[in-house]
């Protein structure tokens, strides 16, 4: 999943995506640990000064991250479909 996102991410906007690991309490995990195997990301909008008063959301990147979220979808079903047809 994280090598379809990255092209799916590179197809939208032109760039290859920031990747990170960081500890911030997500729960991919948890997740993963309850099915071992399981591919698990964690993606989301900009957000900054998190957990503070002053805490906001970059409001562009909502988009970004439904088309992302929405494309890579799509081309998950079309190899679905593919799959289904061989």
């Amino acid at each position: 999943i994280v090598v379809l996102m990255q092209d799916v991410y590179t197809d939208l906007f032109g760039q290859p995506p920031t990747l990170a690991a960081l500890h911030a309490g997500l729960e991919c995990g948890t997740i993963s640990a309850l099915y071992p195997g399981m591919d698990a990301i964690s993606i989301g909008p900009t957000l900054y000064d998190v957990h503070t008063p002053a805490e906001r959301l970059e409001v562009a990147s909502v988009e970004k991250v439904y088309n992302l979220v929405l494309e890579t979808l799509v081309r998950i079903a079309a190899q679905d479909a593919a799959g289904a047809q061989t």
